[in-house]
């Protein structure tokens, strides 16, 4: 069975954080420490605090005013 909706659409988040590195000049410290908690969360099978970290790390770049 396929995972549900928001499953993949936290695995697509997920993916897209380890590619920012890779796709933009170098993020602040901060951010880039935020998404690498969450990242690492998704990788030990955390779904919640990854979530929870993408959530904040959303809430840097706007504060940063990437988004």
């Amino acid at each position: 069975a396929a995972p549900p909706l928001a499953a993949r659409a936290l695995a697509a988040a997920i993916a897209a954080a380890r590619a920012l590195p890779f796709c933009a000049a170098p993020l602040p410290a901060d951010l880039s420490e935020t998404l690498t908690a969450a990242t690492t969360a998704w990788d030990t099978g955390q779904p919640d605090p990854a979530r929870t970290h993408l959530a904040a790390a959303l809430t840097q770049a706007r504060t940063l005013r990437y988004l």
